[in-house]
């Protein structure tokens, strides 16, 4: 049977859990360390854990895929990101280490692993369900929910801070989560692209963010009228 057919919860599927809340579980203690050499060594541990997991259980090409859609859009990213952290200011980053144009490594990093959960989320879900849509939705949620709780977690350590909007959950304005749900309920249809959708998944996030920025002004206008 299909690695992600199973009906029961895998090993692999534990692995990626653990994954995510050793990561929340690391960023948390941090708030009170803010440990830059941390932060690597615990997203590197990730990393490397994963990959070992996946090989180790002969993951299917799909989750091969995953990663591939993780790595690729690491070439556009700094190009994109420097369009929020400098032009947009919806973004400030605060760590003081070398940058790829306004971007910190260890962002670059946290992405590889976010994508690597969300693809991994959609490719399970649909495997058990057999429906698109539902795993769609499903990661898209996912990466709204887990996405909040990280970034933060980031803002809580003052490692970059988030811009003030309509909406706040915490640290973070609505249109973030948003724009995840937006960019991420599609996973099923990108991994049949992976390539195309790949270099393009950022810059997708970040329209994405757009227009979720702006729907939330559109709503707030309505609301006050």
């Amino acid at each position: 049977m299909d690695l992600f057919n199973e009906r029961r919860v895998t090993w692999l599927d534990g692995c990626y859990l653990g994954a995510l809340a050793f990561t929340c579980a690391i960023l948390t203690l941090n708030i009170f360390s803010n440990s830059l050499l941390l932060i690597y060594s615990a997203i590197l541990l990730v990393l490397a854990f994963l990959v070992y997991a996946s090989v180790r259980r002969s993951a299917p090409p799909l989750l091969r895929g995953v990663w591939l859609m993780g790595l690729l859009p690491l070439i556009p990213y700094p190009f994109v990101d420097y369009l929020f952290e400098a032009r947009l200011k919806w973004v400030t980053y605060l760590t003081s280490e070398p940058k790829v144009l306004a971007t910190p490594a260890y962002i670059l990093l946290y992405w590889l692993l976010g994508v690597s959960l969300f693809g991994y989320c959609s490719c399970r879900v649909l495997g058990v369900t057999g429906r698109g849509g539902v795993a769609g939705l499903m990661t898209g949620l996912f990466a709204a929910g887990s996405t909040t709780v990280v970034e933060n977690l980031f803002n809580a350590m003052g490692f970059y801070h988030n811009a003030k909007g309509y909406g706040m959950i915490g640290y973070i304005p609505l249109f973030i989560p948003l724009g995840y749900i937006l960019t991420f309920s599609w996973m099923p249809l990108y991994l049949r692209q992976r390539y195309i959708s790949g270099f393009a998944l950022y810059a997708l996030t970040a329209v994405s963010w757009y227009f979720s920025y702006h729907f939330v002004l559109w709503t707030v206008s309505i609301f006050r009228q």
